[in-house]
């Protein structure tokens, strides 16, 4: 959509000095807005409606999604369309109404938020400290529940939300036995694109590659007589040929050699269990590959398991 903007987009950026919660990562932008303006966490997508409807609020407002599993998420208590409070993680939850980290606000809440008392277990300021205490205040917090939330905190939530992504879009690179010189890529007489893919510029597909289905190519990546199915490839990554990659994130820059294979399920039905700050974790997903850090070489031949991570700039013997 950015493409179709009548006029550039124009970004801003500015830095939050040190990490001391979101509260103040939110005062580290009071310079940069001018009238009432949304706050969205950078993990978080949400849809176009959503945001528009969230947008258009005149009071200060929260974005919620209800959730079979309230547990893990903060909540929302609400009286009508109002919010009276806020609950961090609890127990029992007074609400099964998620917060999904989307705010509307104007710019008096840099005054609230300077007034809010780092939190004692992480001494951070919280933005969810500075809303209750605008609700303790007497200030009226309004809540919009949003048609869709998709959350990139886990690893295999790329291929999630890329499946999902690819799914509406549907953007698709030529078929067999059709090179177009025309397009942003390159893609062999010879190779074969199961939709839906989408194939950033500059990429070579040369030789018999098989790419898809839900495969995404970034940037100037070149991949050779290789087979890459339901993945998501980061900027300049190459793939030599007789490679196998199933399932996998690659991140930008990293090098598979010839005759690789990213194994993407279980010999064993179930779903793929993999390891996050050493503790295993379900995914929840039957097909999961590798999760690959940037600038990695995976050399000839070498085999990764289901459910593998590489930090970056790993190198990795056959």
């Amino acid at each position: 959509w950015i493409d179709q903007l009548d006029t550039p987009l124009q970004i801003s950026t500015v830095i939050q000095k040190s990490p001391r919660g979101t509260g103040d990562a939110i005062r580290s932008a009071e310079s940069a807005v001018t009238g009432r303006f949304i706050v969205i966490n950078g993990d978080v997508l949400i849809d176009h409606k959503s945001l528009s409807l969230l947008a258009s609020q005149r009071d200060d407002s929260v974005s919620a999604k209800r959730v079979p599993n309230p547990r893990d998420f903060g909540v929302f208590e609400l009286e009508g369309s109002r919010v009276v409070r806020v609950v961090e993680k609890a127990e029992e939850p007074p609400s099964n109404l998620a917060n999904v980290g989307c705010y509307s606000f104007s710019p008096d809440i840099f005054d609230w938020i300077a007034r809010t008392e780092p939190n004692p277990v992480r001494n951070e300021v919280e933005i969810t400290d500075t809303l209750q205490q605008m609700i303790d205040a007497g200030r009226r917090i309004g809540c919009i529940q949003v048609r869709e939330w998709n959350e990139l905190g886990k690893l295999w939530d790329i291929l999630n939300l890329n499946e999902l992504l690819l799914a509406k879009a549907d953007r698709t690179a030529p078929g067999p036995g059709a090179e177009r010189r025309e397009e942003p890529h390159v893609v062999g007489k010879d190779v074969t694109i199961i939709p839906p893919v989408s194939i950033g510029r500059d990429c070579r597909i040369l030789g018999r590659s098989v790419i898809g289905p839900f495969t995404s190519l970034g940037d100037g990546c070149v991949l050779t007589s290789c087979r890459v199915a339901g993945s998501v490839l980061m900027n300049s990554c190459v793939i030599g040929e007789g490679s196998t990659i199933g399932y996998s994130v690659l991140g930008e820059g990293t090098v598979v050699e010839r005759d690789v294979s990213m194994l993407d399920q279980m010999p064993q039905e179930g779903s793929v269990h993999i390891s996050i700050k050493g503790k295993i974790t379900d995914s929840g997903r039957t097909r999961l590959g590798s999760v690959v850090g940037d600038r990695c070489r995976i050399k000839k031949g070498a085999k990764l398991d289901p459910g593998t991570t590489l930090d970056p700039e790993t190198v990795l013997e056959p």
